[in-house]
Order: C-alpha cells, then structure tokens, then sequence
C-alpha cells in the first residue's frame, strides 16, 4: 500500500516530548498528508485540543509537561472529546502502570515505538480511522513489547 497522502484531511494531535522521536513521526505524519499539531506535552496538547478539532490523538505516556495519561483522562472526561480515538505511542511495557492505566481508561490501541518501524504508524492511524480497506483493524494495532525485551523506558 503507498502511504503517500493516505492521511490526507486527517488532523491529528499528536504528544511527543522527545524532540527526536517527534521529528521522526511527524515527517511520517507530514508525508502522508496529515494536518497536525505537535504538543511536547499533556499540558499543552489539551490547550489545542480545546480550540481545535481532532480525528485522531496520538500521545506518549510519560512527558515532562504533563503526562499523557493525564491527559487520556481529561479527553475521557469531557463529552466533546470522548469519542475521540486514541493511539499511544509508548517504549512502556504492558505490565507498566501507566499503560495498565490507559487500558483502564479504554485505550484500545498502542503503538512501540522502539520495535515498530515508524512506517507502520500511518496505516495504522488509517486503520484506526477506517481510511483504508486494505487492513484487518485488528492484525494492524500493534502489541507493547514483552518486559523482559525492554532495554529503557519512556
């Protein structure tokens, strides 16, 4: 499948403090013709959220300025943004506290960034939205690594 454009129209808010891994994601946001807003925090990103609207948050779990599950409860906990899918781009494991959390709050999706090429990320953002027909939702969602694989934890 050519990723050219498949995002094109989407606007994403994505949340990444690493300004490394960020520029990474977003030249794969940009390339596939996604509109996006670049938060480096939880803090941030829901001052956008409130001015902006959202297909689609793609957010990291541990920031500086503002996690990110901080945030996951204040998109569940306003009826604006509730229905609002949720992609979480972690280096955590599933038996950290922050992604058991998340799950609690009803993130379904969890995307890892260290053993996940970051080519992946926009068809699985189209599968999320149900942009592309050239997927099985469930195959693309792709699985936290084991802890015991983990080598850092961000």
């Amino acid at each position: 499948m050519d990723d050219k454009k498949l995002l094109r129209g989407v606007n994403i808010l994505f949340v990444e403090d690493d300004e490394f891994i960020g520029g990474v994601i977003t030249l794969h946001l940009e390339n596939a013709g996604a509109r996006f807003f670049w938060a480096r925090g939880g803090n941030e990103a829901y001052d956008i959220l409130m001015k902006e609207k959202f297909d689609i948050v793609l957010t990291d779990l541990k920031m500086k300025n503002g996690s990110g599950i901080e945030l996951i409860k204040q998109i569940k906990s306003n009826q604006n943004f509730v229905d609002i899918p949720i992609l979480v781009l972690t280096n955590l494991t599933n038996e950290d506290i922050e992604v058991i959390d998340a799950k609690k709050m009803g993130v379904k999706s969890f995307f890892a960034k260290s053993s996940t090429p970051m080519g992946e990320l926009v068809r699985v953002v189209a599968c999320i939205l149900k942009i592309s027909n050239d997927c099985n939702v469930e195959q693309q969602h792709i699985s936290l690594i084991p802890k015991n694989e983990t080598t850092d934890s961000a």
